[in-house]
C-alpha cells in the first residue's frame, strides 16, 4: 500500500488529498458523515490541518471547522499554514470548499 511503499521508509512525504467524503472531528452523523473512514486514515498519516503552525479561513467556514475534504501526509515535511478558502458565493456551487497547505519539504 501507499503507506508502507518505499517512499515512506526513506521518509519521503507523500500526501493524499482530496474530497474523502469522510469527517475529521468525529462528524455529525455515524454513517453519512464517515468518521470512522478518518480515523483509519488518520491511523496510517497525519491530517495537514492539525500539524499546521497556523491556518487561514474564509469568510463562510472556519479552518478549524470539521470538513469532509483533507490534506493527508506522511514523511518528513513542515506545515507551515493550513487554509480554507471558502466565500459566501461558493455556498451554491457546493458543499466543499477548497483547501490548501503551505507544506515546507
Amino acid at each position: 500500500g501507499l503507506v508502507g511503499s518505499e517512499m515512506c521508509i526513506r521518509d519521503s512525504p507523500v500526501f493524499a488529498c482530496g474530497d474523502f467524503n469522510a469527517m475529521d472531528g468525529g462528524g455529525y452523523d455515524p454513517v453519512y458523515d464517515a468518521p470512522e473512514i478518518y480515523s483509519r486514515l488518520a491511523k496510517k498519516m497525519q491530517d495537514t490541518k492539525a500539524l499546521a503552525a497556523k491556518a487561514k479561513s474564509g469568510n463562510n467556514k472556519k479552518a478549524a471547522a470539521p470538513t469532509y475534504d483533507h490534506i493527508f501526509l506522511t514523511g518528513t515535511a513542515k506545515v507551515r499554514c493550513y487554509g480554507i478558502l471558502s466565500d459566501g458565493a461558493m455556498d451554491a456551487m457546493s458543499d466543499h470548499y477548497p483547501i490548501y497547505a503551505d507544506v515546507k519539504i
